[in-house]
Protein backbone atom coordinates (compact mmCIF):
# COMPACT_ATOMS: atom_id res chain seq x y z
CA UNK A 1 0.00 0.00 0.00
CA UNK A 2 2.91 2.32 0.71
CA UNK A 3 4.18 1.82 -2.84
CA UNK A 4 0.81 2.87 -4.22
CA UNK A 5 0.79 6.12 -2.22
CA UNK A 6 4.43 6.80 -3.12
CA UNK A 7 3.64 6.36 -6.83
CA UNK A 8 0.56 8.61 -6.50
CA UNK A 9 2.62 11.29 -4.76
CA UNK A 10 5.30 11.13 -7.44
CA UNK A 11 2.63 11.47 -10.13
CA UNK A 12 1.16 14.54 -8.40
CA UNK A 13 4.62 16.14 -8.12
CA UNK A 14 5.27 15.56 -11.81
CA UNK A 15 1.89 17.06 -12.69
CA UNK A 16 2.64 20.13 -10.58
CA UNK A 17 6.12 20.53 -12.07
CA UNK A 18 4.68 20.27 -15.60
CA UNK A 19 2.26 23.13 -15.09
CA UNK A 20 2.63 24.94 -11.71
CA UNK A 21 -0.13 27.46 -12.45
CA UNK A 22 -2.74 24.69 -12.30
CA UNK A 23 -3.84 23.16 -9.03
CA UNK A 24 -1.40 20.54 -7.87
CA UNK A 25 -4.11 17.97 -7.29
CA UNK A 26 -5.25 17.95 -10.94
CA UNK A 27 -3.94 15.00 -12.87
CA UNK A 28 -5.57 15.83 -16.20
CA UNK A 29 -4.99 19.09 -18.02
CA UNK A 30 -7.52 21.05 -20.02
CA UNK A 31 -7.57 20.61 -23.77
CA UNK A 32 -7.10 17.65 -26.03
CA UNK A 33 -4.42 15.19 -25.03
CA UNK A 34 -2.54 12.91 -27.43
CA UNK A 35 -3.74 9.32 -27.52
CA UNK A 36 -1.08 6.65 -27.63
CA UNK A 37 -2.09 3.28 -29.08
CA UNK A 38 -0.02 0.25 -28.21
CA UNK A 39 -0.07 -2.63 -30.68
CA UNK A 40 -0.76 -5.89 -28.87
CA UNK A 41 0.32 -8.97 -30.78
CA UNK A 42 -0.18 -12.63 -29.97
CA UNK A 43 0.85 -15.99 -31.34
CA UNK A 44 -1.85 -16.10 -34.03
CA UNK A 45 -1.38 -12.50 -35.20
CA UNK A 46 1.32 -13.04 -37.82
CA UNK A 47 1.50 -16.52 -39.31
CA UNK A 48 4.90 -18.12 -39.61
CA UNK A 49 6.13 -18.94 -43.08
CA UNK A 50 6.69 -22.68 -43.36
CA UNK A 51 10.39 -22.09 -43.91
CA UNK A 52 10.55 -20.41 -40.48
CA UNK A 53 8.75 -23.17 -38.57
CA UNK A 54 11.33 -24.86 -36.36
CA UNK A 55 9.01 -26.69 -33.96
CA UNK A 56 5.58 -28.29 -34.17
CA UNK A 57 3.65 -30.25 -31.56
CA UNK A 58 0.71 -32.32 -32.73
CA UNK A 59 -1.48 -35.40 -32.73
CA UNK A 60 -1.57 -37.95 -35.51
CA UNK A 61 -3.58 -40.95 -36.64
CA UNK A 62 -1.80 -43.65 -38.65
CA UNK A 63 -3.10 -46.57 -40.67
CA UNK A 64 -1.41 -49.13 -42.84
CA UNK A 65 -0.96 -52.59 -44.23
CA UNK A 66 1.95 -54.65 -42.96
CA UNK A 67 4.30 -56.93 -44.86
CA UNK A 68 2.47 -59.97 -43.43
CA UNK A 69 -0.93 -58.50 -44.46
CA UNK A 70 -1.48 -57.17 -40.94
CA UNK A 71 -3.66 -54.09 -40.82
CA UNK A 72 -2.97 -51.57 -38.11
CA UNK A 73 -4.37 -48.29 -36.87
CA UNK A 74 -2.36 -46.04 -34.56
CA UNK A 75 -3.13 -42.95 -32.56
CA UNK A 76 -0.32 -40.89 -31.14
CA UNK A 77 1.57 -37.66 -31.19
CA UNK A 78 4.74 -36.10 -32.53
CA UNK A 79 7.15 -33.30 -31.86
CA UNK A 80 9.08 -31.73 -34.74
CA UNK A 81 12.26 -29.97 -33.72
CA UNK A 82 14.15 -28.47 -36.64
CA UNK A 83 15.00 -31.44 -38.88
CA UNK A 84 14.02 -34.14 -36.37
CA UNK A 85 10.69 -35.74 -35.49
CA UNK A 86 10.07 -37.65 -32.28
CA UNK A 87 6.91 -39.74 -32.46
CA UNK A 88 5.03 -42.03 -30.12
CA UNK A 89 1.89 -44.02 -30.82
CA UNK A 90 -0.35 -46.77 -29.55
CA UNK A 91 -1.83 -49.12 -32.12
CA UNK A 92 -4.12 -52.05 -32.54
CA UNK A 93 -3.23 -54.67 -35.16
CA UNK A 94 -5.42 -57.30 -36.72
CA UNK A 95 -3.94 -60.21 -38.66
CA UNK A 96 -4.76 -63.77 -39.67
CA UNK A 97 -2.83 -65.06 -36.65
CA UNK A 98 -4.73 -62.88 -34.17
CA UNK A 99 -4.88 -59.34 -32.88
CA UNK A 100 -2.49 -57.42 -30.68
CA UNK A 101 -1.92 -54.06 -29.05
CA UNK A 102 1.35 -52.30 -29.86
CA UNK A 103 3.21 -49.31 -28.47
CA UNK A 104 5.83 -47.76 -30.66
CA UNK A 105 8.10 -44.77 -30.71
CA UNK A 106 11.03 -43.52 -32.66
CA UNK A 107 12.99 -40.71 -34.17
CA UNK A 108 12.80 -39.65 -37.81
CA UNK A 109 15.20 -37.38 -39.60
CA UNK A 110 13.26 -35.18 -42.01
CA UNK A 111 16.24 -33.10 -42.96
CA UNK A 112 15.86 -33.09 -46.71
CA UNK A 113 13.44 -30.33 -47.67
CA UNK A 114 12.25 -31.23 -51.15
CA UNK A 115 10.25 -28.01 -51.47
CA UNK A 116 9.45 -25.19 -49.04
CA UNK A 117 6.95 -22.42 -49.72
CA UNK A 118 5.18 -19.86 -47.57
CA UNK A 119 2.13 -22.01 -46.95
CA UNK A 120 3.48 -25.58 -47.29
CA UNK A 121 6.60 -27.72 -47.25
CA UNK A 122 7.52 -31.21 -48.43
CA UNK A 123 10.23 -33.11 -46.57
CA UNK A 124 11.84 -36.48 -47.11
CA UNK A 125 13.66 -38.55 -44.56
CA UNK A 126 13.80 -41.75 -42.62
CA UNK A 127 14.37 -43.09 -39.18
CA UNK A 128 13.72 -45.83 -36.74
CA UNK A 129 12.49 -46.81 -33.36
CA UNK A 130 11.06 -49.66 -31.36
CA UNK A 131 7.72 -51.46 -31.32
CA UNK A 132 6.43 -53.57 -28.40
CA UNK A 133 3.35 -55.72 -29.10
CA UNK A 134 1.14 -57.57 -26.63
CA UNK A 135 -1.17 -60.28 -27.99
CA UNK A 136 -4.83 -59.78 -27.08
CA UNK A 137 -5.42 -63.50 -26.55
CA UNK A 138 -2.53 -63.71 -24.09
CA UNK A 139 -1.29 -67.01 -25.49
CA UNK A 140 1.79 -65.71 -27.29
CA UNK A 141 4.88 -63.95 -26.06
CA UNK A 142 5.43 -60.22 -26.11
CA UNK A 143 7.12 -59.19 -29.36
CA UNK A 144 9.79 -56.49 -29.37
CA UNK A 145 10.72 -55.40 -32.88
CA UNK A 146 12.82 -52.61 -34.35
CA UNK A 147 10.96 -50.16 -36.54
CA UNK A 148 12.73 -48.81 -39.62
CA UNK A 149 10.98 -46.47 -42.02
CA UNK A 150 11.26 -43.99 -44.83
CA UNK A 151 9.00 -40.95 -44.68
CA UNK A 152 7.62 -38.43 -47.17
CA UNK A 153 5.99 -35.59 -45.23
CA UNK A 154 3.74 -32.72 -46.36
CA UNK A 155 2.85 -29.93 -43.95
CA UNK A 156 0.58 -27.05 -44.89
CA UNK A 157 -1.06 -24.19 -43.03
CA UNK A 158 -4.74 -24.64 -42.16
CA UNK A 159 -5.11 -21.46 -40.08
CA UNK A 160 -2.26 -19.21 -38.90
CA UNK A 161 0.26 -21.27 -36.94
CA UNK A 162 -1.86 -24.44 -37.08
CA UNK A 163 -0.67 -26.89 -39.69
CA UNK A 164 -1.97 -30.12 -41.16
CA UNK A 165 0.53 -32.94 -41.34
CA UNK A 166 0.29 -35.74 -43.93
CA UNK A 167 2.94 -38.48 -44.11
CA UNK A 168 3.48 -41.53 -46.26
CA UNK A 169 5.59 -44.24 -44.62
CA UNK A 170 7.23 -47.43 -45.83
CA UNK A 171 9.29 -49.68 -43.62
CA UNK A 172 9.60 -52.65 -41.34
CA UNK A 173 7.58 -54.14 -39.63
CA UNK A 174 4.56 -52.06 -40.58
CA UNK A 175 4.96 -52.11 -44.37
CA UNK A 176 3.08 -49.30 -46.11
CA UNK A 177 1.12 -46.68 -44.23
CA UNK A 178 -0.13 -43.16 -44.11
CA UNK A 179 -0.63 -40.63 -41.34
CA UNK A 180 -2.78 -37.54 -40.96
CA UNK A 181 -2.52 -35.11 -38.07
CA UNK A 182 -2.67 -31.52 -36.89
CA UNK A 183 -0.06 -29.51 -35.04
CA UNK A 184 0.61 -26.14 -33.47
CA UNK A 185 3.67 -24.65 -35.17
CA UNK A 186 5.99 -22.19 -33.43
Amino acid sequence: MRRFFAALGLLLLMAHAENPSKASFRLFFDGPQPVVLVNHTHVFHTPLAMGEVTEALGVVGIGGLGLDLTTHAELGGFLDYRAWRLWMAASGTLSLSGSSVCYSGGLDWLGYAYETRTTYRIRLGGGGGLSICYPVSGGEEIAVRPAIEGVANLQFRVIPNVIADVSLKAGFPFGLGGAVGFALAY
